[in-house]
């Protein structure tokens, strides 16, 4: 036996972080601490022997500081010399060296223990998890063993690893003593949650790739090829420790980059593979090679040069695979996909009955998808509008198959929704259908795609927000003396009349299955119950206001507080938005307020009438998440207003269009805004784009202070997704990013802040929501104003004299107060290439913008000293393009809005 049982290596890439996470370490594992080892490695920007960034409080302020007390300091007071002196007192290594791979080799090496567990920042361990996993190595310990991650931002491959252990432990309990069973298991890049045997770790495998790939991927791949070949991994199900920060730990979108792809493909999946084929249990590496590939797959450069190379090489390497067992049993890949491997690769057939089944289920187009979006009965008709998918490119013709009879489809849209690299390979195809009714009787009614001389019974409908239906609940909808459900066990839409029996039938049919179903099925069924007696109670409509979830200041805002001022005696209206945010006391004054996501938020959402927001976001739309289907009857038809959040002014009909956001009224402020609607594909008539200008309109004024302020807008590809409430999380790769490097060198320009300050201006920093978690990294200069998310937009632009933007519409805003402009575009082909949800639409910012557009930083430091030596004065040649822009230049926009929802009262 070793001295030490457990060797644990600590990778620091965040000093604050790791910092914390070593004293939680620290202070859970006391009672261990005879048999465990710690290291820590410096990687990321900390890499490089000698760079120690000492940028605050001197370490002799932290000491005498209690556990908690250390717990609670910020991360700028933190510094490198507290971390290496916490490591020095408590006998824990400290590793420097420009190599990772050859410093990590050193570091497991130089440990003499039996069992070796790597980690990183942001983690915290409990005196209960380290109980649980030295009760398991004093018993039989596996050669590797895991344990599940309670992560505060869950992941999709939290999700699964934490599926896998509660998977395996189910096997465990029903398998008798020396009984095999296998499952794949994907490495994923959750290597924090495994404690390998050192004799294990193929350490010979490790790349010395640190300078070119993050230091992530070094470790994962260790771990797959350590790992693969293991016929078992032990869990130790009760164990679990926090994770904090990041959950997905790799940025496949460094893929888009041309040279890290395909030095990504040639040395990591190109060497996974020749691994996976050398290894004895061949399926479960493979297993994880597909998994890989994936992400290749959906992340390539658009150069087309390099596209065909990559594809070359991915098409190589899954020529290799041979086992079509390994993708018809694959989570990863869609039914699309599946059937164009099979297609294209010549793997050996599989002759399993279950495995030949999966197979004909993948080549059937009748299991592709088969979404309806809308329905709309009457007393006469049933106007059906959906999608259908069929593999290939060639279009097809949808018909309804109505008892028997075809009833043709009009094609509204097509597009290619799956893509191999640059070949389609599966084509969508949108539909409308009116289904009359000529008689009192029932109708069944099937989706059919035709192809030539190929017709395919769609085999299961799916049905989106917008349907009263759902396809795992027995849900219906009485209307105009019918009754229209959905059968199943057919696959079928059924129509009847509508009776006292059959309504029953069907509703008893509904109740049991939420009684009998799983407890978010009896919880839906209480709160229906509850949904039904308030409904039979309201007197008044109910209104909900919002703007984004954690803050106000926007035209729901403004609306809200028109409301207040102009009460509708029929009328409840409440604003909705965090309880601990400052808006929600603020807007208290003006009006009832609710707290996001509360019990009360959800049943009033099921109750309103109108919900009414300046944002489109999920949680406006549907605050009930991926349960929306219980309530499917209740909010299918529900009204959204969409106040906007800033002119339209580029092409966002990918994510504002009708199949998507079904918005009942379309605020828009501008003429070329409201024809915009209708040339792009938003699918919207006329009665649905409201030209009334944006409430928050009413609400500006002038009070200038001399201040230039620097407004830039989000870029989706900062991003690493969005939190489970719907906001935008902050990618690890920001610091590196050109926004990033640009934003910091204008707010820190030295030529710019002191032709401010001998001139009487202010240069002022009103960050995007989405960027605040990142602004510690922005340098700041003393002589900037750094604004947070307290400054109310409106006083911003009242106080400016000229704002500085990039795309964000914010400048519409500035314009209505006839201020100056300027326009920064640094990065306008990338903005504009889909990695944002913008395309680029009918305003012309030379032509059509209201101020200068300069695309690099002295250009727009140059602009800036010259309209600061001239007062901020706005230029005749933008006036004149501001007087013909607005449809309204009055405080009317609120009363606008509220007549168009009350016209439509009917």
């Amino acid at each position: 036996m070793s001295r030490f049982r457990v060797g644990i290596i600590i990778f620091n890439d965040n000093t604050a972080n790791t910092f914390r996470t070593l004293l939680k370490l620290l202070n859970a594992s006391v009672k261990w601490r005879d048999e465990i080892k710690i290291s820590l490695i410096c990687c990321g920007e900390n890499v490089k022997e000698g760079e120690v960034n000492i940028h605050a409080k001197n370490i002799s302020e932290l000491s005498g500081k209690t556990f908690e007390e250390l717990l609670s300091i910020a991360p700028e007071e933190i510094t490198d010399e507290n971390l290496y002196e916490l490591a020095e007192k408590n006998e824990v290594s400290f590793y420097f060296s420009g190599d990772f791979s050859d410093l990590l080799k050193k570091v497991v090496c130089d440990m003499d223990v039996d069992y070796v567990h790597m980690t990183m920042s942001n983690v915290t361990y409990t005196e209960k998890y380290w109980t649980e996993i030295f009760q398991y190595i004093h018993g039989t310990p596996a050669d590797v063993f895991t344990t599940k991650v309670k992560a505060l931002k869950p992941s999709l491959v939290i999700k699964e690893h934490n599926g896998y252990i509660t998977k395996m432990s189910q096997l465990e309990e029903s398998t008798e003593d020396g009984e095999k069973f296998y499952v794949y298991h994907i490495i994923h890049e959750i290597f924090y949650s495994y404690f390998i045997k050192k004799e294990n770790l193929m350490l010979e495998v490790l790349p010395n790739v640190a300078e070119k790939l993050h230091w992530t991927l070094d470790v994962v791949y260790l771990y797959i090829c350590s790992l693969v070949s293991i016929d078992k991994i032990d869990i130790v199900p009760s164990a679990m420790f926090i994770l904090h920060g990041k959950t997905d730990l790799i940025d496949w979108k460094f893929l888009a980059d041309n040279e890290t792809a395909r030095f990504y493909l040639s040395d990591f999946l190109e060497g996974l593979s020749c691994f996976c084929s050398n290894v004895t249990n061949n399926k479960n590496a493979k297993y994880n090679l597909l998994y890989f590939l994936k992400k290749q797959i959906a992340n390539y450069p658009k150069d087309e040069s390099d596209v065909k190379i990559i594809q070359e090489k991915v098409e190589e390497i899954l020529s290799s695979i041979q086992e079509e067992e390994l993708i018809l049993e694959n989570q990863y890949y869609d039914r699309v996909l599946k059937k164009y491997i099979l297609e294209k690769f010549e793997w050996k057939e599989e002759q399993s009955f279950p495995l030949k089944q999966k197979k004909e289920e993948i080549n059937d187009d009748g299991y592709l998808e088969n979404t309806l979006i809308f329905a709309h009965l009457t007393k006469n008709k049933l106007v059906l509008e959906g999608r259908s998918m069929m593999h290939g490119e060639e279009p097809f013709d949808i018909y309804v198959d109505c008892n028997g009879d075809k009833i043709e489809c009009n094609i509204i849209n097509k597009k290619f929704s799956r893509k191999w690299f640059d070949t389609n390979i599966a084509l969508t195809e949108y539909y409308s259908c009116e289904i009359p009714f000529n008689q009192e009787k029932s109708y069944a009614l099937g989706i059919v795609c035709k192809r030539g001389a190929v017709e395919k019974l769609k085999e299961k409908i799916s049905f989106l927000l917008y349907m009263p239906l759902a396809d795992n609940l027995e849900l219906f909808l009485r209307k105009e003396g019918w009754l229209l459900s959905y059968d199943q066990k057919s696959g079928r839409m059924i129509v009847q009349p509508d009776s006292f029996m059959a309504r029953n039938k069907l509703r008893i049919k509904r109740e049991k299955n939420l009684l009998f179903g799983d407890r978010l099925a009896r919880k839906a069924f209480l709160v229906r119950g509850c949904y039904y007696v308030l409904n039979a109670l309201k007197k008044k409509e109910i209104w909900l206001i919002s703007d984004r979830i954690n803050r106000g200041d926007d035209n729901g805002e403004c609306f809200f507080r028109y409301l207040s001022d102009h009460p509708q005696k029929d009328v409840n209206a409440y604003f909705v938005v965090d309880k601990a945010c400052p808006a929600y006391a603020r807007m208290k004054q003006y009006g009832k307020v609710i707290p996001v996501f509360s019990w009360k938020h959800k049943m009033f959402h099921l109750l309103s009438d109108y919900v009414i927001s300046s944002q489109a976001n999920k949680p406006v739309i549907n605050p009930f998440g991926r349960f929306y289907s219980y309530y499917s009857d209740f909010m299918y038809d529900k009204k959204m207003v969409f106040l906007q959040h800033g002119v339209t002014k580029d092409d966002q009909s990918a994510w504002l269009n009708r199949y998507n956001r079904n918005l009942y009224g379309f605020v828009v402020a501008t003429h070329a805004e409201y024809n915009s609607i209708f040339e792009a594909d938003y699918f919207y008539s006329e009665k649905n784009v409201w030209l009334t200008g944006f409430p928050r309109f009413d609400r500006l004024y002038r009070n200038e202070k001399k201040y230039i302020t620097i407004m830039p807008t989000w870029r989706k590809s900062l991003s690493a997704g969005t939190t489970s409430a719907g906001e935008w999380t902050i990618g690890d790769w920001f610091a590196e990013s050109d926004y990033f490097r640009f934003y910091n060198g204008l707010l820190n320009s030295e030529r710019l802040i002191n032709a401010a300050q001998e001139r009487g201006y202010t240069i002022c920093f009103m960050p995007h929501p989405n960027i605040t978690p990142a602004l510690p990294l922005f340098g700041h200069d003393e002589r900037v104003i750094f604004w947070d998310a307290d400054k109310s937009y409106r006083d911003v632009f009242a106080e400016s004299n000229l704002i500085v933007t990039d795309y964000s519409s914010v400048a519409f805003d500035f314009a209505y107060l006839r201020k100056p402009i300027v326009y920064c575009q640094f990065d306008r082909k990338e903005f504009f290439s889909g990695t944002h949800s913008y395309t680029e639409g009918y305003f012309d910012y030379q032509t059509d913008g209201f101020g200068e557009v300069v695309e690099t930083l002295d250009s727009l430091v140059d602009i800036l000293i010259e309209y600061m030596e001239n007062g901020c004065a706005l230029k005749d040649e933008y006036r004149e393009r501001i007087e013909n822009t607005f449809a309204y230049g009055d405080t009317d926009c609120s009363l606008r809005v509220l007549e168009k929802i009350r016209s439509r009262e009917s």
